[in-house]
C-alpha cells in the first residue's frame, strides 16, 4: 500500500534513532521496540486503512482527485486480503530523549 501510495522516503532510518540521537549529543532515556502480538494485527491493519482513508480526503479537498481515488482503490484492496487473512505485520519503535543538561539550565537557554 506504501509503495502503491507513492512513499518514496526510505525508513530505514528508524532503528537507527537511538544512535542519530548520541551522535548528536541527545541522551537517550528510554529506546523499545515493540511488535504488536497477532490478536492486534487485525486491528492495526483497520487502524491503517482509516488513517489513510483520511489522507485520501485530504488529498481530494486539495484538489487532488485522481490521487484519493488512487488511495481508496488501495486501501479496498488492503480490505480484500485483510478479510483473507492478511495484515500489516512490523516493529514499533519508540526512542525518548533530551538535551544534556548543565545544573538546572538546558544548552539551549545557554
Amino acid at each position: 500500500m506504501l509503495a502503491g501510495m507513492g512513499a518514496q522516503k526510505p525508513l530505514n532510518w528508524i532503528p537507527k534513532l537511538t544512535s542519530h540521537f548520541l551522535t548528536n549529543g541527545l541522551l537517550t532515556r528510554a529506546s523499545v521496540e515493540y511488535a504488536p502480538p497477532d490478536y492486534l494485527l487485525r486491528p492495526f491493519t483497520e487502524m491503517l486503512c482509516v488513517a489513510h482513508m483520511e489522507h485520501a480526503s485530504l488529498l481530494e479537498e486539495n484538489g487532488q482527485i485522481e490521487g484519493g481515488k488512487r488511495v481508496r482503490a488501495l486501501i479496498e484492496k488492503v480490505v480484500a486480503e485483510a478479510k483473507q487473512g492478511a495484515y500489516f505485520r512490523h516493529a514499533l519503535q519508540v526512542v525518548v530523549a533530551r538535551k544534556p543538561v548543565r545544573g538546572n539550565v538546558y544548552w539551549s537557554q545557554l
